[in-house]
């Protein structure tokens, strides 16, 4: 018993020891932390003044050096007498530079520094002097006479200057630098003595509160022991608790955690599996939806093929049926109802077919240099004929240069477009006015289409580009259409590389617009 307390004493002293050394490292450390702070705080003083220097010497002297050259110019007259600029511009300069040498002198910086400082010093001295010859009697002749050598000369100090007002900052900046090091280096030294005191305060106080080592050490063995099957990633283990002290509360917290862990990891295997069979899902989902828009695609335009060739011939056959014998009047009711419907149906087949090229990436576009003006000239016959269906009038307007430049565009497409918007305009316009108004740039054209009709609510305005999407059934009812013609316009838009957009204010119209690069280069407008 003698032995272990012998042993304890010498370790409680030789512990006792550590400790006082680690709590003087701790203290001179962090004076000497406080110190380098101090010469931190005066060397980012320094370099605040040393950019002030800069700056100065960047905007303020280059610019006063300018002016004193452009009133000495051959042109500008007479010279004037500076000297007094000339002098308030020294005394600032030589005010900043004192005050950076107030914290050079202190020994805080290399002799880099000092020696920068010294050198703007000295270009500062030989810039003045030259500043003064400036302003002196005859300087202005002089330096016409002598041309751009005397100008070069000054220019250079001036840039000298500049550029060692820079490399000052740098200098100081990097001083800087090289303390900030020093102070997380001992910074780091002060928390690791901290860390060092306050393990071996807690060795001390366990091996005071402890009167044999050897009872110790069999429940500190298994506690290690649990701790590295832990750490092997046996999340299963768990290390019997033997004690009712300290060392047993350790061992019952070691257990505790060790459970919770293995429940939270039990917990993210399981929500891992289920967010990869989700993802798995979503897959196969997504790879399915894609096979039926394809073969969606594949059957529109199938069946619209299909349906155009017999549509086709019932028109031709209603039409060409007046010509084979006399028709009454109710005959040829019946045969132009069967006209204007199978051209009806025939157009919604030619968009179903169109929107299902446009899907399949199989509408081709055949881009030429066309002709604006032509172009509008052409909209506006076909369109002149819907305005004779409305009962009250109706006006359309264009408003255009006289001379357009050629876009490079389907001049087929880009007609489809202005139709279907034209003839939504009309069709949703009761009475007022229909506008189509071009505009162009340097590199765009830009159609708009402005009505006063119903007009539609915001909250709309995306829907009424989606496919087969009609804004209200009421609309739906009352005015015909099958929500294809805007999705394949703005589809058509796009494809030239363009943008559609919709401004609508309900009850009071709407203005469908969109605009297309002119194309590579400049094509010259018909009349140029």
């Amino acid at each position: 018993m003698i032995r272990l307390r012998t042993r304890l004493l010498i370790n409680n002293v030789l512990t006792l020891t550590i400790v006082l050394l680690i709590i003087v490292l701790v203290i001179v450390r962090t004076r000497t932390n406080v110190q380098l702070m101090r010469q931190l705080n005066q060397i980012e003083a320094s370099s605040r003044q040393a950019r002030e220097l800069s700056l100065y010497v960047h905007y303020n002297t280059h610019d006063m050096m300018m002016q004193r050259l452009q009133k000495l110019s051959p042109t500008s007259g007479p010279a004037i007498n500076n000297s007094r600029e000339i002098i308030d511009d020294a005394n600032t300069f030589n005010q900043l530079l004192a005050d950076i040498k107030g914290n050079v002198n202190s020994g805080l910086f290399n002799q880099q520094v000092a020696r920068q400082l010294d050198r703007i010093t000295s270009l500062r001295y030989q810039y003045d002097i030259a500043a003064i010859d400036l302003d002196s009697p005859g300087i202005s002749s002089y330096i016409h006479e002598r041309g751009s050598l005397a100008l070069q000369a000054i220019d250079n100090l001036d840039n000298e200057l500049d550029q060692a007002s820079r490399d000052l900052v740098l200098l100081i900046d990097s001083d800087a630098n090289t303390i900030r090091e020093r102070v997380r280096v001992y910074n780091q030294q002060v928390v690791t003595l901290s860390l060092s005191l306050g393990v071996m305060v807690a060795l001390m106080l366990s091996l005071v509160q402890r009167v044999s080592s050897s009872a110790l050490g069999e429940p500190f063995q298994a506690l290690l022991a649990g701790v590295q099957s832990f750490t092997s990633s046996n999340l299963t283990t768990r290390v019997p608790v033997v004690r009712q002290d300290e060392l047993g509360d350790l061992t019952a917290a070691f257990n505790e955690m060790a459970m919770r862990l293995e429940h939270q990891t039990t917990q993210l295997m399981t929500q891992t599996k289920i967010a990869e069979s989700a993802r798995t899902e979503a897959q196969l989902a997504r790879a399915a939806a894609e096979e039926a828009n394809a073969l969606k695609t594949t059957f529109l335009a199938t069946m619209s093929h299909e349906l155009r060739t017999p549509l086709n011939s019932i028109i031709g056959f209603s039409q060409i049926i007046p010509r084979y014998g006399p028709v009454n009047e109710r005959q040829r009711h019946w045969l132009q109802r069967i006209t204007s419907n199978g051209e009806h149906l025939l157009g919604l087949i030619n968009d179903i077919l169109d929107l299902a090229k446009v899907e399949a990436g199989r509408l081709d576009l055949v881009p030429e240099w066309a002709d604006v003006s032509e172009l509008v000239d052409s909209v506006i016959s076909t369109t002149l004929g819907l305005l004779g269906e409305k009962e009250h009038g109706l006006d359309l307007h264009v408003e255009c240069a006289e001379s357009m430049p050629r876009v490079w565009m389907d001049a087929t497409r880009i007609r489809q477009v202005l139709l279907n918007l034209l003839s939504n305009a009309i069709k949703f316009t009761v009475e007022g006015e229909v506008i189509l108004k071009v505009s162009f740039d340097e590199t765009t054209i830009t159609f708009a289409v402005t009505d006063t009709g119903i007009g539609i609510a915001p909250e709309f305005h995306k829907a009424v580009f989606e496919e087969f999407h009609q804004v209200q059934d009421g609309l739906t009812r009352e005015y015909s259409g099958t929500g294809l013609g805007l999705p394949i316009a703005k589809r058509l838009v796009e494809l030239h590389d363009g943008h559609m957009w919709l401004e609508s204010t309900p009850d009071v119209g709407s203005t469908f617009s969109f605009s297309l690069p002119l194309g590579p280069g400049a094509a010259p407008g018909p009349n140029e």
